[in-house]
């Protein structure tokens, strides 16, 4: 039943079409939690990795020679608590999970040219599949307690509490995988999420929580004779599952002021198609740059106003000033003047920070006598800046981008992934800011992995952003499921912020979104080509836009509530016992 769960929530996930697997996907496990006795041997699972790990710290520390009367390479299967038993069973579960959605994490080591790269890669995929389904576990732990304190009716609800307080939470620390979001799996069926332009992407994951509770209730009641609370259950999973869909009747009238455009923009995404692992070989930087001016100029760019290329596609390093002045970058200079468009573009930034000035964590590299720093940044390349506007990546991917706590530990900064070329350590913008295009149109320029957070992208549309831009390599794990869930999630920004967008990935899968979430001109996979069309700009602000991630702030705090109310009656329980005892 465990692995069973397991199963399920990974099918649930794009690129499988199961979706609705994820309303059912935790109902086993809580059958499991409810024939877990207070106390139970250990399991025959757990209990021999266990042995596995404990005899191996025995050996190591030469505990077969000091202590060989105990027979150190014995290990006793023992007695646990329910809760020891309860966090094994739901770690099980999100393990098999996270293997089943993000095993691609793992494949950057089949591109290594070294042992020690492919000891790295490996090490880094399987951390991030094996400590996520750790932190998975604890809102399940505070389920359990709260269930054996005698709150039986309450706990299947404060479980929904205590997962949305984990996602919302996760979302906003330096170790943040939000990949797994709940709601990710009906990334594929955007007709089921409109309501997200109203709840954020946790409402969907609140949905489909309500879902195996209320589906919980029934078979649970079902199976104890309790016909009253299977009907009432059973009609308000009915309703819950119709709900979206009902009011789509009135989310999606064209006459609402969300959808009302005030303008177009005529957009070319590009999709090169280069060899992330190649980028940055000396000897194929003119060949690229002679690629992109060759996939711009291609019929239709007369028409064009905005071409948008991928996530580090200028293939050097690069101060803000020298973009204008780089021989290398003059094809694209020329062509710029000469059909009068313009171009984002990713690249990797370089920061110059003089001395006597205030240093972020992730400058420690000497240039001269003061000290530079690296980001992975947007550019617009457009005849009216003669510096060209440039904006900073937010949410960098732990480890492989900027070590977490950074901040707060400075010396980790030399532990960072050399991921093809990539620095490592990258810094941040001082604030969020668009890139405003002719004509005085704000443009939201989100990098690769920024487009799994909601909340974060929803300040460039409250700070004016007519339109949004996604740019990504999403080649590091060759075509694996990474890219296409990768594209799918993108697509819930429309619908959050009612916005059109634009994204550009490398290698694929490049497309268009309406504000609706719909797709349009989705490329393939590892073919360099282009898409255009005519995007819709909006200036109208959706109700999540205005209030960002609520139901987190909610959640959080009836779980802060729900917790101290657990752990008052354990005292109170054990209070009982001890006195007892006493009385005995």
């Amino acid at each position: 039943m465990v692995i069973l769960s397991g199963i399920l929530l990974a099918m649930a996930f794009p690129p499988l079409p199961f979706a609705f697997l994820a309303y059912v996907g935790f109902i086993p496990l809580l059958f499991v939690i409810d024939e877990t006795p207070e106390k139970v041997f250990e399991d025959q699972f757990w209990g021999s990795m266990k042995a596995v790990v404990v005899v191996f710290f025995r050996m190591i520390t030469l505990q077969f020679i000091w202590r060989f009367k105990e027979k150190p390479w014995k290990y006793q299967r023992k007695i646990i608590s329910h809760y020891a038993q309860v966090f094994r069973y739901s770690y099980t579960t999100f393990v098999i999970w996270n293997l089943g959605v993000s095993y691609w994490l793992m494949m950057t080591a089949f591109r290594a040219e070294s042992v020690s790269e492919i000891i790295t890669y490996l090490s880094a995929g399987l951390v991030a599949n094996l400590v996520n389904p750790f932190l998975m576990s604890m809102p399940v732990y505070f389920y359990a307690r709260l269930r054996f304190t005698g709150w039986r009716k309450l706990a299947p609800w404060a479980l929904v509490v205590f997962w949305l307080s984990f996602e919302w939470l996760h979302f906003n620390w330096d170790l943040s995988w939000s990949w797994l979001t709940l709601g990710h799996a009906l990334s594929k069926y955007p007709m089921a999420i409109q309501y997200l332009e109203f709840t954020g992407i946790l409402g969907a994951s609140l949905h489909i929580l309500a879902g195996n509770v209320l589906l919980y209730l029934v078979l649970k009641n079902w199976k104890e004779a309790k016909k009253s609370i299977v009907i009432v259950s059973a009609s308000a999973w009915a309703i819950l599952m119709a709900a979206p869909f009902i009011a789509n009747f009135w989310i999606l009238n064209s006459d609402r002021p969300v959808f009302q455009a005030v303008g177009q923009l005529n957009v070319r995404v590009l999709q090169p198609n280069i060899d992330p692992y190649d980028k940055f070989q000396g000897g194929t930087r003119v060949r690229q740059v002679a690629q992109f001016e060759q996939l711009i100029e291609q019929e239709g760019i007369d028409s064009i106003q905005l071409v948008v290329m991928p996530e580090t596609c200028l293939p050097d390093y690069y101060f803000a000033n020298e973009l204008r002045r780089k021989p290398l970058l003059e094809p694209l200079w020329k062509s710029i003047y000469s059909h009068n468009y313009e171009i984002l573009t990713g690249f990797m930034e370089l920061r110059y920070f003089p001395p006597g000035t205030t240093l972020p964590s992730s400058a420690f590299r000497h240039y001269g006598d003061g000290y530079f720093d690296v980001c992975n940044a947007s550019a617009l390349l457009s005849q009216k800046d003669e510096l060209p506007q440039t904006f900073q990546k937010a949410k960098l991917v732990p480890m492989v981008e900027r070590m977490p706590f950074l901040d707060y530990l400075g010396f980790l900064n030399s532990f960072n992934l050399d991921l093809a070329g990539a620095l490592g350590g990258y810094g941040l913008p001082d604030s969020v800011r668009n890139l405003i295009l002719n004509d005085n149109i704000p443009v939201a320029s989100l990098v690769c992995y920024e487009s799994e957070y909601g909340d974060y992208a929803r300040q460039f549309v409250k700070k004016g952003a007519q339109v949004m831009t996604v740019v990504t390599n999403d080649g590091w794990w060759g075509n694996t499921s990474g890219h296409v869930q990768h594209a799918h999630f993108a697509t819930l920004r429309a619908i959050e912020n009612r916005r059109d967008i634009a994204r550009s990935a490398n290698t694929g899968t490049s497309l268009f979104a309406d504000s609706r979430g719909a797709i349009y001109q989705p490329t393939k996979w590892w073919v360099p080509t282009t898409i255009d069309r005519k995007l819709n700009l909006y200036s109208s602000q959706t109700y999540y836009t205005k209030h960002g991630d609520y139901l987190g702030w909610i959640s959080f705090g009836a779980a802060l509530v729900l917790i101290l109310i657990t752990q008052v009656a354990h005292w109170v329980a054990d209070f009982r016992k001890k006195k007892a005892s006493a009385s005995e």
